[in-house]
């Protein structure tokens, strides 16, 4: 899904940045890569300890939005900055949670999924 990972320049005012994401049910937090952290000139909060598929990993937490494709903001929200192969964002369980996620088979065999959030 594409989508704008974004921080705030003023009063309800946004500056963001084109992402590729995906929507990760298996990961607690929002993931993004250093690129778009350092595009946005995004500052460390802290470390923070991801514990995936190679075991525990260390990155940083820092706040952001999410812009969605409809343009409704999501945030702000704690994001783990961390190397991610093949896409931008990790939509994670922090988000997912706080809305409704469907996932359809389409009568054609494909699938379908909606998310619905009151923004």
């Amino acid at each position: 899904m594409d989508c704008n990972i974004c921080v705030m320049t003023g009063d309800r005012e946004f500056t963001g940045v084109k992402a590729r994401g995906l929507w990760d049910t298996g990961t607690s937090v929002t993931v993004i890569t250093p690129a778009i952290a350092a595009k946005l000139h995004m500052e460390p909060l802290g470390g923070y300890s991801m514990n995936g598929l190679g075991g525990v990993q260390q990155s940083w937490l820092t706040v952001g939005f999410l812009r969605f494709p409809n343009g409704a903001v999501w945030g702000p929200i704690h994001m783990a900055v961390h190397d991610l192969p093949n896409t931008d964002v990790l939509i994670g369980m922090d988000v997912i949670s706080c809305g409704t996620f469907t996932i359809r088979r389409k009568p054609d065999g494909g699938t379908l999924f909606t998310f619905d959030m009151n923004v």
